[in-house]
């Protein structure tokens, strides 16, 4: 026997593993490439998807009251193709229902709304059961229905879906009680493994709308996972049967979302039920829907079409093998998921924040959604602020020679609740830049405030309107209104000569600020066309009496105002309380009407003043503010002032991260 050294046995090695041929790579799949062998025709069933969606209007505020006749309805209508149970109830009684279709010798079992906050999965599942019933004479379902049967929870966490959160009654994850299984719906997950023993499952899910690819940074539309059993996702039929199903489904919408797609990037996680019933010996699979371009709800509509035909995809796999003529390869040559997008980027503008410091050049990424809860309210923030060059937006907006600045908030007296619905003058604002307006209630009721939505994209701000301080002091100024809208208390005999034949005295006006007590409260001066009041012409000893600390404010003369649905009346853009920071002297502003003046557009601008009227969330640019944006054209300035920064005209309105077209 001839014993060699170590270092001479690996030098052996080395050479013999270059001399041998390398492993074949798969090769790509041909464009005409028909795992299927003309057995099911994506594109027809794309183009037919509005036949058979059942999508409901908002998927949102679809919630398991919803459900309940849903399900009555649809069993009736399927005619025996599907049966309903109730499995199980939530913990707080709401009924976890199980459907099944088919009469194969093939267990599949298909869950989703796992997370509360999840629709967008729940009308997919609906989509495909509108599918099954509606082309239940075609060789796909009927193909289906022979060789499967389909065990379906569509709601498998309602509490959560009640709170539109993530976790349930109990404040548990259902997706992270695999092992402990203390949740109800985990328990009727883990009893349906038992009882019906699938082959194969898929997990439903929605995640974050803004990721990205890893390799290219495009907006991920669907991502999937085929779930590991161990730490090391050991490969096993199982695993492999889930990975080629996921390439099988890639390749299926690459027509439409062709390098829109990714794997899920996860590690194994013994408390998630994927990788638990991976663990238990099924092949899993987790599609999540991702996000799309364009207005919310028809970027909604597209991925969820895309999710329903990746799933109708899977599921006729399962019943005809077809994954088989995948390379669970395809799978792992998937990119990963990478940067998150914004819902919007401004790029490349002049930003003046409002909060008085110099202003600068960047971008401004948004993320916005929408409450379908609380009527549709637009909800958008400012997510960062700075060089986003590295980001990508849903949507962009070129700011180059442009300033972006808060929206403007005005005071107008006569804006009522019902103005609301006078379209023309809620745009007729916003025109202006004017994103929150300040109108007072109904004598003696306090107004809700108005949150944007698109129906009324501004926001609205309502006084109490209240006789005179006499009156407000007698109720020590008690309400549950922001503030009061009072008649002027006091006024010289010159200032009244002035106002003589421009404007009836009575509609002078006080705004009070309240602050829940006298020594805090504030308060505005409002006045009509002859212009703003200075301090001497206001009894200061009755206002230091009512509340302790004051500032006034300054009005728009009529004339300026171009718009005849506002000429009637004064519009009071705040400013802040004297010597507040204001935004540098270099502005100048040229809005439409020469006689918006640097001073009064400053008030406007200033973050001190809507704080004192409570918008803490407006009023300035600054990360986790509200996205109330207006961007003005950049003109150079006047020639006493070369230098100065001057506002041109308007050219885009952001209110809660949504571009308001200005019809």
């Amino acid at each position: 026997m001839i014993h060699r050294p170590a270092a001479e046995i690996g030098l052996i090695f080395a050479v013999t593993a270059l001399l041998m041929p390398l492993p074949a790579q798969p090769a790509e799949i041909p464009p005409d490439f028909d795992p299927f062998e003309g057995r099911f025709d994506p594109q027809a069933i794309w183009e037919a998807y509005p036949t058979f969606s059942r999508a409901p209007d908002v998927p949102a505020a679809f919630c398991h009251c919803d459900l309940e006749p849903w399900i009555e309805r649809f069993v009736a209508e399927s005619g025996g193709l599907f049966t309903d149970e109730v499995f199980i109830h939530s913990e707080e009684g709401r009924a976890i229902h199980h459907l099944s279709f088919g009469h194969g010798p093939t267990s599949v079992l298909i869950w989703a709304r796992q997370h509360g906050d999840e629709p967008l999965c729940s009308v997919a599942l609906m989509d495909l059961l509108g599918f099954l019933v509606d082309r239940h004479e075609s060789e796909i379902v009927q193909t289906i229905a022979e060789n499967l049967t389909l065990h379906i929870v569509p709601m498998v966490n309602p509490d959560g879906v009640e709170r539109f959160t993530r976790r349930n009654a109990s404040d548990v994850d259902p997706n992270r009680d695999g092992r402990l299984r203390q949740s109800q719906s985990g328990r009727a997950l883990r009893v349906m493994w038992e009882r019906f023993n699938p082959a194969v499952c898929f997990n439903m899910h929605d995640q974050e709308p803004r990721k990205s690819t890893s390799d290219t940074g495009q907006l991920i539309a669907l991502s999937f996972q085929a779930c590991p059993f161990d730490v090391a996702e050991t490969m096993g039929p199982h695993l492999r049967r889930a990975k080629q199903l996921c390439g099988l489904m890639e390749h299926t919408l690459s027509p439409w979302i062709g390098g829109h797609m990714a794997r899920y990037e996860a590690n194994y996680m013994a408390r998630a039920f994927g990788d638990s019933m991976s663990r238990w010996g099924v092949s899993a699979v987790l599609i999540e829907t991702g996000g799309w371009y364009g207005p919310l709800a028809e970027s909604e509509d597209f991925v969820t079409r895309c999710h329903f035909l990746a799933l109708l995809t899977g599921v006729f796999a399962v019943a005809t093998n077809a994954q088989e003529a995948i390379s669970p390869e395809r799978y792992d040559r998937m990119p990963l998921e990478g940067r998150q997008h914004f819902d919007l980027l401004v790029r490349d503008a002049l930003i003046l924040n409002g909060t008085g410091l110099q202003p600068q050049r960047g971008d401004i990424g948004i993320n916005r959604q929408v409450d379908h809860r609380t009527e549709g309210a637009l909800r958008g923030s400012i997510r960062d602020i700075g060089d986003m060059s590295i980001y990508r937006g849903r949507e962009e907006i070129a700011g180059t020679g442009l300033v972006v600045t808060p929206g403007l908030i005005a005071i107008d007296p006569d804006f009522t609740p019902s103005d609301l619905e006078n379209r023309e003058r809620v745009m007729g604002l916003l025109r202006r830049g004017i994103t929150t307006v300040v109108g007072t209630g109904p004598a003696g009721e306090v107004a809700p405030d108005h949150q944007p939505t698109e129906a009324v994209p501004i926001r609205a701000l309502f006084l109490e309107p209240m006789g005179d301080l006499t009156e407000a002091a007698m109720r020590d100024f008690l309400t549950e209104a922001h503030g009061l809208s009072l008649r002027f208390p006091s006024v010289q005999s010159e200032t009244l000569a002035a106002l003589e034949g421009t404007r009836d005295p009575l509609s002078l006006h006080l705004i009070l600020i309240n602050r829940g007590r006298v020594s805090a409260n504030r308060g505005f001066a409002l006045v009509g066309p002859a212009g703003p009041v200075e301090p001497s012409a206001i009894d200061e000893n009755l206002l230091s009496r009512t509340f302790g600390q004051w500032s006034y404010g300054m009005t728009l003369e009529s004339p300026s105002l171009s718009d005849p649905l506002v000429e009637s009346q004064g519009v009071l853009l705040l400013s802040a309380a004297p010597g507040a920071p204001g935004l540098p002297s270099l502005v100048q502003a040229s809005i439409a009407a020469e006689s918006w003046t640097p001073s009064r557009l400053i008030g406007a601008l200033t973050w001190a003043s809507a704080h004192a009227l409570g918008l803490e969330s407006v009023g300035r640019i600054w990360s986790r503010e509200s996205a109330d944006l207006v961007l003005w054209e950049c003109r150079a300035g006047s020639v006493e002032e070369p230098d100065a920064i001057a506002l041109g005209d308007l050219r885009h309105v952001i209110v809660g991260g949504f571009e308001i077209p200005l019809d």
